[in-house]
């Protein structure tokens, strides 16, 4: 007595990658198909064709349960694997397809000044309301002999970039011009654009600063060396001749009087950006 087992039904079939939405990986990561077809356990699983973007010179007939890179060799960018299962009896599953976005390539990490705490001083006799007014600006950076000056008041942010993939952290680290960086001195900030940090003491200074994406391509670290100078200028006036007489506070002067303005700018941990203008204010 033969006892026949017919087999009417197609065979299921599950990528084990089936995480919705973007998904990014490394092109050596391992992935297994998972099979199901209801006939004798003893009747091996079908095996399992899979298409890479659709070529068909990429069709392979692969044991199901086995683990394999389907996408090692591929190039950074999006890529498709369309594959079905077909068993003993010529029973096929429907195509299905999964997208993947192949990232070998680490971030591109930089430091830049996003915006500064000083409000700029507008003298309450400037009309604003004209047209002829301009809006004063705050400089983030100031340029002067081949070094990079900012003041204390500079808030730094990250202006990180990843083609081919999502950047998951920043990382930063200060230390005085010349020093050495240590592993577990570095800052994680998240990887979008609300991360922010400042350099407030005067003095040279390194940011050395790296990124990493959501696959953990890591970047070389790199630095920028920034000079802080949150320091005012000194001022002194100097009157020469002329007759003075003096009533309370108010001294009087004759006008053959002189003065002289005498400007300098300190040097603190040994930085100084020096002047950039002196305001004299004559006040009849």
């Amino acid at each position: 007595t033969v006892q026949l087992a017919p087999d009417p039904t197609n065979p299921g079939i599950r990528f084990d990658a089936s995480a919705a939405g973007p998904r990014f990986v490394r092109a050596a990561n391992m992935y297994r198909f998972n099979v199901q077809d209801n006939v004798s356990a003893a009747i091996p699983l079908p095996p399992v064709e899979y298409y890479i973007d659709g070529v068909v010179e990429n069709t392979f007939s692969l044991p199901a349960g086995v683990s394999f890179a389907p996408l090692l060799g591929l190039s950074d960018g999006s890529h498709t694997i369309t594959f079905r299962a077909t068993d003993l009896f010529g029973n096929r599953s429907e195509f299905q397809t999964e997208t993947f976005f192949v990232d070998e390539t680490p971030p591109v990490p930089t430091v830049i000044p996003v915006r500064n705490h000083t409000t700029p001083i507008i003298p309450d006799d400037v009309d604003t309301e004209s047209p002829n007014f301009i809006e004063p600006e705050l400089f983030f950076e100031y340029l002067f002999g081949g070094q990079v000056y900012v003041p204390a008041s500079t808030v730094w942010g990250f202006g990180t970039s990843d083609e081919t993939g999502i950047v998951d952290r920043n990382q930063a680290q200060v230390v005085a011009a010349g020093d050495t960086i240590t592993e577990q001195d570095w800052v994680t900030y998240p990887g979008d654009e609300s991360a922010s940090f400042e350099v407030s003491d005067d003095g040279a200074w390194h940011i050395h600063y790296r990124a990493r994406d959501v696959v953990m391509n890591e970047s070389a670290s790199a630095f920028r060396t920034v000079y802080v100078d949150g320091t005012a200028p000194n001022v002194a006036i100097e009157v020469n001749g002329g007759r003075s007489y003096t009533a309370g506070n108010v001294t009087y002067r004759t006008p053959d009087a002189t003065y002289v303005v005498s400007v300098a700018d300190p040097e603190v941990g040994g930085v100084s950006a020096g002047l950039d203008s002196t305001l004299v204010n004559i006040d009849n």
